[in-house]
């Protein structure tokens, strides 16, 4: 997707995506979340006025929690 590579063995699914500001240039960018395995989820933002990538990777929690 959108010229990314992806390392083998990684799942690169797209949950959501849209745009958002670049956090270097502050252009409109492009942004996506992407599953990578069970239990993370990376969110990307890939500029195409400065050409910089930005990423940031979390990990999910797959107990489930109960709101008060």
């Amino acid at each position: 997707m959108d010229g990314v590579a992806v390392e083998q063995g990684e799942m690169d699914m797209a949950v959501e995506h849209g745009h958002a500001r670049c956090p270097r240039c502050m252009a409109w960018a492009e942004y996506r979340f992407l599953e990578r395995g069970h239990d993370k989820l990376e969110y990307q933002v890939q500029c195409g006025a400065c050409g910089n990538l930005h990423s940031e990777v979390t990990v999910v929690s797959t107990a489930g929690t109960v709101a008060a």
